[in-house]
């Protein structure tokens, strides 16, 4: 990736709070890389977020 996209794609990462299933919260910068990173679909958690979906993987979100 080049400087301008990456300075681009961080600067527009929103924060989550993500919540396992054994109830320890991490917070989470940029959601699309870290589901990359840990094997989770972006969009499941999207409906999520929206309340389409209670869960995914047994993991909540929600906004910080």
């Amino acid at each position: 990736m080049t400087t301008h996209v990456r300075r681009r794609t961080a600067s527009a990462a929103k924060s989550y709070i993500l919540i396992a299933p054994d109830g320890t919260k991490e917070t989470v910068i940029n959601l699309a890389a870290y589901c990359r990173e840990n094997n989770f679909k972006r969009s499941a958690f999207g409906n999520v977020l929206c309340g389409r979906a209670a869960t995914h993987k047994g993991h909540r979100i929600r906004r910080a």
